[in-house]
């Protein structure tokens, strides 16, 4: 489990063991991209404020399709396995914020 607030190098090897490889550059850059977010998610979580980033596969979706960017985005597998992922992970980084308010 990662524990947040997390560095881009900590949040990488997470992920590099999970998935038994190294992460490619691609891969890497959106990765280190996804750190601020989560982190971003944690301080609201702390601050009990609301989270900012999508709460639901379809709120993602639906952003996409306003950018034009659906097509390209499901030609794309790891990007579809990432956007799941994130879900996970904001929603995780976002708990972690409100439990360490709680401890303060």
């Amino acid at each position: 489990m990662i524990t947040f607030p997390t560095t881009a190098e900590a949040f990488i090897a997470e992920q590099e063991a999970g998935a038994g490889r190294p992460a490619n550059e691609p891969e890497r850059k959106i990765l280190e991209m996804s750190v601020e977010i989560l982190n971003e998610c944690f301080d609201c979580g702390k601050a009990g404020e609301k989270m900012p980033w999508a709460e639901s596969a379809e709120s993602i979706v639906d952003t996409l399709r306003e950018n034009n960017m659906l097509e390209e985005f499901e030609e794309n597998p790891f990007l579809v396995r990432y956007a799941a992922f994130m879900l996970t992970w904001t929603k995780d980084a976002y708990q972690q914020g409100k439990e360490a308010a709680q401890h303060e």
